[in-house]
């Protein structure tokens, strides 16, 4: 089959559309993906030490606290802006450079709270922490896709639609 380079793919997209599923994959990692992790990460360490507990517990909630704060900008000002544009409107203030200068990789936290859980908590009866594992590791790999998506399709339909303007 023949591909499309991805620096060609923005040109055909809608970027409402886009917009849409960005949001919707925001409210999946927020509303459901990271609160099911929590709630089976709390069950499978319950057995181990309090203070190893707390710290695998805190270290989560931190990260999806960096998440939340990342998702959060995007759709309180991306989204906005990109909405505005879409109807003509050209905020002097911003553009969509800033959103790529300032789009960190939320994807390298997770990793450290893998590290962390297989290195302090190596525990007996680890089925439910196996499955802790997984979840997380395939996490990583959706929040690297929707960077992805947002990096290499996204952002390249914006940078076209401001030169548009």
């Amino acid at each position: 089959t023949e591909t499309v380079p991805a620096a060609e793919i923005h040109k055909d997209i809608s970027i409402s559309s886009l917009i849409t599923y960005l949001h919707n994959a925001h409210d999946y990692f927020l509303n459901f993906r990271l609160p099911h992790i929590r709630h089976k990460l709390t069950e499978a360490i319950v057995s181990c030490p309090k203070d190893v507990a707390f710290v695998i517990r805190r270290f989560f909630d931190e990260y999806a606290e960096e998440v939340h704060k990342h998702m959060s900008y995007e759709e309180r000002t991306v989204f906005p802006y990109v909405r505005n544009l879409l109807e003509g409107k050209k905020d002097p203030k911003y553009n969509i450079t800033i959103f790529r200068k300032r789009h960190d990789q939320i994807e390298m936290k997770i990793t450290e709270l893998k590290n962390l859980i297989l290195k302090y908590y190596p525990g007996p009866d680890s089925n439910l922490l196996n499955s802790v594992l997984f979840d997380i590791f395939a996490t990583e790999q959706d929040l690297a896709s929707h960077n992805r998506v947002e990096d290499y399709i996204f952002v390249p339909a914006i940078l076209s639609l401001e030169q548009q303007q």
